[in-house]
């Protein structure tokens, strides 16, 4: 409403806050099709939203002051009809963004968000050996729940020493993937193609694949 307001003044700054709030959100959006993100990526432009509210809001307000003889709220509406219109469309927008977001938040509240790190590392807590190795990409999760693990695959980006690491090794390996995050560091699928061939899938928790590399050896 406030981006609607600034472009009926012709409001030349105006069109810059508008710029800032919509082209980084198009722009994310677009992206979203050919990589990872997030829209945490977005945030820096919540100030442009904030402003542009705030802009509604203080015309409003302004609307009301100019009709000083009014002493009852009642009237004022009444007898400005542009006023009228303002909030009218105010409550308009308000109550379609609600009806749209009530099944997104809906989802949010009832259902997981994040990887199941919990689940996935009391598994494989109960099921490994004295000797067994953990290679991971969520290192600090695994960290807490586990303690310090002997080989890390990182997660902004993939070490190829690790995975020659995992296939020299003499021990066995437990492997816990994230399967939103493994796209962002293997995206030539080369690895996600020798953990379907070598390895075992032992547990899928929410977001996570569970996976036991054994050695030829054992």
């Amino acid at each position: 409403v406030g981006a609607i307001y600034l472009i009926s003044q012709r409001n030349s700054a105006g069109y810059l806050l508008i710029a800032y709030a919509v082209i980084p959100v198009v722009a994310v959006s677009a992206l979203t099709f050919i990589t990872n993100i997030v829209t945490r990526h977005v945030i820096f432009t919540l100030p442009a939203y904030a402003l542009l509210s705030s802009r509604v809001i203080i015309e409003i307000f302004d609307r009301i002051m100019k009709i000083e003889k009014e002493k009852e709220f009642r009237l004022i509406l009444l007898k400005n009809l542009e006023l009228n219109k303002f909030l009218a469309l105010g409550v308009l927008f308000t109550a379609t963004i609600s009806v749209v977001n009530l099944p997104a938040l809906y989802d949010y509240y009832t259902t997981p968000t994040h990887p199941d790190w919990k689940s996935a590392c009391a598994y494989v807590e109960s099921m490994m050996e004295p000797e067994d190795l953990i290679a991971s990409t969520g290192d600090s999760a695994v960290n807490v729940y586990l303690g310090q693990v002997d080989f890390i695959l990182a997660v902004d980006l993939f070490e190829p020493t690790v995975f020659d690491d995992i296939q020299s090794s003499e021990e066995r390996v437990w492997l816990l993937i994230d399967k939103g995050r493994i796209q962002a560091i293997d995206p030539d699928y080369e690895f996600r193609t020798w953990l379907e061939t070598d390895c075992e899938l032992m547990q899928e928790p929410f977001r996570i694949k569970v996976y036991l590399y054994t050695p030829q050896n054992k």
